[in-house]
């Protein structure tokens, strides 16, 4: 083989390395954003619709969009627009402090 043939060897094999790894990356990122979905995020669907996700099944989604509502694949799910709101925890409740009573002037 001819050098320039190696030169050319590497070069196409770098290419489809670094087309498998953006594959890779790309693919694992459509899963973290499909595995993170929860009822109340915003998110638009892959028609373009914008909707509100009210339901989650292991791999269907019901949505709301306007007056309608949808039950799509989860690989529909094209970008969250809004995440799904965090429920807090339970505030402890502390009794409440009363103030001091003044110490009253006493008459001699």
């Amino acid at each position: 083989m001819k050098p320039e043939d190696l030169f050319l060897l590497a070069l196409v094999a770098g290419l489809f390395a670094l087309m498998w790894n953006n594959g890779r990356k790309r693919k694992k990122a459509a899963q973290e954003l499909q595995d993170n979905l929860g009822v109340g995020a915003e998110v638009i669907l892959s028609g373009g619709i914008f909707a509100t996700i009210v339901a989650v099944e292991e791999d269907r989604l019901t949505v709301k969009s306007g007056t309608s509502t949808l039950v799509v694949a989860k690989g529909a799910i094209v970008r969250v627009i809004t995440a799904a709101p965090v429920a807090k925890p339970a505030a402890k409740k502390t009794a409440a402090k009363k103030p001091a009573a003044k110490p009253t002037k006493t008459e001699k």
